[in-house]
């Protein structure tokens, strides 16, 4: 009685010795098409920036390779202000996609999210994002600050604003909080760029005419 034969494997019958998996792929490794071809555009660093005797944190977003060595380099740079309950990521997270942007364009351009030791409190909050200026003038020589606040943020930014024009570039806001901040000085006016939401309109519409009235009227004394 003979017995039955085994089926026979056609992809082995001819096989030699076992070899890895991936050794046809062995050829490949000097490709220069087979290895990563995405290079990091930027750096993220977490920051503890000193405030007095305390820090606040924040998240620096920097072009890749981006020094003060570095002649050809952008030597502004944004700060990016919360509102009244602090955080880093900005309203749905934008801040983040901001920062990894801006910092990511052929020109990057470094961006701070900063947070806040009290939020809330004007005065505590424009020290942070003069701390965070500071930092940035030491460590990377920068200059020149585009400043960014949501809501409550406008505040403290509208505040710094006012008390070092010759540095702040550009104060961004978007909310009737900027009512709340200190008048600023004349000449400030054609640095503002000034986003009040539309709702509550009746609040949105006071803190827009009273803001441009008083900017307006800086701007024709001053």
């Amino acid at each position: 009685m003979s017995r039955a034969k085994a089926p026979t494997d056609p992809c082995s019958a001819n096989a030699g010795p076992s070899q890895p998996a991936d050794a046809d792929l062995h050829h490949t490794a000097h490709f220069n098409a087979t290895q990563s071809s995405q290079q990091p555009l930027c750096t993220v660093e977490r920051l503890s920036i000193p405030v007095r005797r305390e820090f606040v944190r924040g998240f620096l977003h920097l072009p890749a390779s981006y020094s003060a060595d570095v002649a050809e380099r952008v030597t502004a740079a944004a700060i990016l202000c919360s509102g009244a309950h602090g955080g880093v990521a900005g309203p749905s997270g934008s801040y983040i996609a901001i920062g990894d942007k801006l910092a990511s364009l052929n020109h990057g351009v470094p961006v701070l999210r900063v947070d806040y030791r009290y939020a809330a409190d004007i005065k505590p909050c424009s020290e942070d994002v003069v701390a965070a200026m500071e930092y940035l003038e030491s460590t990377y020589s920068i200059s020149k600050f585009v400043l960014v606040g949501w809501s409550f943020g406008g505040a403290p930014v509208f505040t710094v604003a006012a008390n070092e024009k010759g540095n702040v570039a550009r104060p961004l806001t978007n909310h009737d909080d900027v009512e709340y901040t200190d008048k600023p000085k004349n000449g400030l006016l054609h640095a503002l760029l000034l986003l009040v939401k539309q709702e509550p309109l009746e609040a949105s519409n006071n803190c827009r005419l009273g803001q441009y009235s008083s900017y307006m009227g800086q701007a024709i004394t001053g």
